[in-house]
């Protein structure tokens, strides 16, 4: 086994074509070995010595133009090599992978020699280990936001982020180039941190994932395989902070007696009804808003106005009217609402007529009976010399009652009790009328 890595103006070395192994340097672009056949260029170790591009998805680049000399990248493309664009000459070696074969050159007897690529070759070169080695690592990152109902960050409350790294070992079968990994190992675990459970006096109620939380463990997530960073976040989210007050309103109605000009009949009071409600005022600390439950009765079973009887008649007022329309009662009503809800006051107004004057009789102004059909006089009869007339029954038929009866039904209910009052009189009259009648008659015969 030969050396000589690191000797860049180096051409030539040996006539190797008995499996002899040499190691060369990436970048000994002058170096084709053997002189006299190109083949026979023996086993190659050659050492990347870290120069390759690491790609995303954990594979390598490298471009053997600027690796090997023209005679050798001449000799490798005598082969269909994997990984290898020879139009490029652009080689991936597979993720992971810290050696990679591929058959190029020729010994002696013409079969094929092995070029070994070594991502990183740290070991002496005639000590090649049975397994090679790497180690990788990764930072997770945790990040614990704490956001308000709407999703936005609480102003003054900062995130708290935590890193911790993982490591783990990849390991090569030096002859097989089989490859095996151990687990991600941390050095140290993510810290518990205790979840303030209010903020500002404006934020409550934490949670995480709709779940209640005091505090956030060091758990992890699932780590990737591959060598990336990985960055996971925990949002606690919070309830806007709302504080409640009870608001409370009373809707009256008042029933007004008035007279026909509108205006408050004197000495009759108005009556007012009064239904107690309540409802509840929650404003939200955070963005200021009140959103308000509908107005419910304090009592339930006296959550209307009670009916009210209208008097039909009182004083010198009678046939009431609410509207225009006559009305004996006011009826049990439920307070109607306003637009946002609000009960309505009500004022029903009842207008009175006012009763016709009763004609009072004086002295002055006696009151006239009038009869409803008048009485018609009799005419007497003739005196006769031998036959003595009777006495005229029509005249005696005015008797005090039956004039006292013809003058209450001629009279207006109202004068009836004066007519009372003077039947007496009348009926004095009436027989002194009646005596004068019969003391004609008798003179006559």
């Amino acid at each position: 086994m030969i050396d000589v890595r690191n000797c860049e103006n180096l051409e030539t070395a040996f006539h190797s074509k008995h499996g002899e192994t040499v190691w060369i340097s990436a970048g000994m672009t002058k170096f084709i070995g053997c002189d006299q056949n190109r083949e026979h260029t023996g086993n190659i170790n050659i050492d990347l010595a870290g120069l390759t591009k690491i790609n995303a998805d954990g594979t390598q680049e490298i471009d053997l133009s600027k690796v090997l000399s023209p005679t050798f990248l001449e000799v490798y493309k005598e082969h269909k090599q994997p990984g290898f664009n020879p139009d490029t000459n652009i080689l991936t070696i597979p993720k992971d992978q810290m050696a990679s074969k591929y058959a190029a050159g020729q010994d002696e007897d013409g079969k094929d020699t092995t070029w070994t690529f070594y991502t990183k070759a740290d070991f002496p070169f005639d000590e090649i280990p049975a397994t090679l080695t790497s180690t990788e690592t990764k930072i997770v990152r945790r990040t614990i936001n704490f956001r308000d109902a709407a999703g936005k960050l609480i102003p003054g409350q900062l995130p708290i982020t935590h890193e911790i790294k993982y490591t783990r070992t990849v390991s090569q079968d030096s002859e097989t180039l089989a490859l095996s990994k151990t687990d991600w190992v941390a050095d140290e675990s993510l810290p518990t941190v205790t979840v303030p459970q209010t903020i500002d006096n404006k934020y409550e109620k934490p949670e995480v994932n709709n779940q209640a939380v005091t505090s956030i463990d060091g758990a992890t997530p699932v780590l990737t395989d591959d060598t990336n960073d990985q960055s996971f976040v925990v949002d606690v989210k919070y309830s806007n902070k709302k504080e409640s007050a009870t608001e409370h309103k009373s809707a009256k109605r008042t029933i007004n007696f008035k007279d026909k000009n509108g205006n408050l009949i004197p000495g009759k009071q108005a009556i007012e009804e009064e239904v107690h409600y309540h409802r509840t005022a929650t404003t939200d600390l955070v963005t200021g808003d009140v959103t308000y439950t509908d107005w419910v009765a304090d009592d339930a079973a006296n959550n209307e106005f009670a009916g009210v009887t209208i008097p039909q008649s009182f004083d010198q007022y009678n046939n009431p009217t609410v509207d225009g329309k006559s009305v004996k009662k006011i009826d049990a009503a439920t307070p109607k609402l306003n637009a946002d809800g609000t009960p309505q006051d009500e004022t029903i107004d009842v207008v009175f007529d006012e009763k016709e004057p009763t004609p009072v009789p004086t002295p002055d102004m006696p009151v006239t009976p009038s009869p409803k059909t008048p009485v018609t006089p009799t005419t007497p009869a003739s005196p006769s010399a031998t036959t003595p007339a009777k006495e005229d029954t029509a005249a005696k038929g005015v008797t005090s009652p039956a004039l006292a009866k013809t003058v209450q039904e001629a009279l207006p209910e109202t004068a009836k009790q004066l007519v009372k009052k003077n039947v007496l009189g009348l009926s004095a009259m009436a027989i002194t009328a009646s005596a004068l009648v019969f003391f004609i008659t008798k003179k006559r015969h």
